[in-house]
């Protein structure tokens, strides 16, 4: 059996700290899910909806508003069991290195997807001399190209559609085919 009386004696904790903490986060996750369900059956009687289809908001503003509210309200609690526990120092230090753990992932993930377009942006532009007014075949769809980006390339369709296909695209595609590159050719 394990001893947790140990974890106690170490943050300086006593059980009745910790249950009225408990309590605090319980009572607070209670109050935030029917204030939340309140307030969003209080916004969807003043029919707000329309103003959110003319924004092009996907959620309705009574959704938002209820998990908005309830949200706030699990964060206070939260944080109000915190302050009780007296973990204030130790939950920032946490919150910290979290932070920089997620930035670090976020940082490699957009990396990750900036890199490649960056560099194949180059080589699209020196080596293939991709340049606008160049027409394409582009996995079946046909186009002029209006604009090569350091990160992306902009394609006119014949139906004045508009392309904006990432470069990294063009270096997983093989059979592709140019205009410039078929002039060379022959």
């Amino acid at each position: 059996m394990i001893d947790f009386s140990a974890l106690g004696t170490i943050l300086n904790i006593s059980w009745l700290d910790i249950s009225l903490a408990s309590l605090t986060v319980f009572i607070g996750f209670i109050i935030g899910h029917f204030a939340g369900k309140f307030f969003g059956k209080l916004i969807r009687n003043l029919e707000l909806s329309h103003i959110t289809e003319r924004l092009g908001l996907a959620k309705k503003p009574e959704w938002l508003v209820e998990k908005g509210v309830s949200l706030l309200i699990y964060i206070i609690a939260i944080v109000t069991a915190i302050t009780q526990l007296k973990l204030i120092p130790f939950v920032w230090t946490i919150l910290v290195i979290l932070i920089i753990i997620l930035a670090i992932i976020l940082g490699a993930l957009a990396v990750k997807e900036f890199l490649p377009n960056l560099i194949i942006g180059f080589y699209l532009r020196s080596v293939e001399h991709l340049n606008p007014g160049d027409k394409t075949n582009l996995l079946g769809t046909r186009g002029k190209i209006k604009h090569v980006g350091v990160l992306e390339t902009k394609i006119i369709t014949k139906d004045k559609n508009i392309l904006l296909v990432p470069n990294s695209f063009f270096a997983k595609r093989i059979n592709l085919q140019f205009t410039t590159n078929l002039r060379k050719k022959k």
